[in-house]
């Protein structure tokens, strides 16, 4: 256990690395799309 813990802090850090990237795009696609799709919903019932 002793051994691993000295080298899984950076597999650890570069996976944690990854899944923060990954979360931090869908974050940012998400507040890019919901706020057009909630556009595009209202014009269709201003429309309708």
């Amino acid at each position: 256990m002793g051994n691993q813990n000295k080298v899984t802090p950076g597999l650890g850090g570069f996976a944690v690395g990854v899944i923060v990237m990954v979360i931090a795009c869908l974050w940012i696609a998400a507040a890019i799309i919901v706020p057009a799709a909630l556009v595009k919903l209202c014009w269709l019932f201003l429309l309708a």
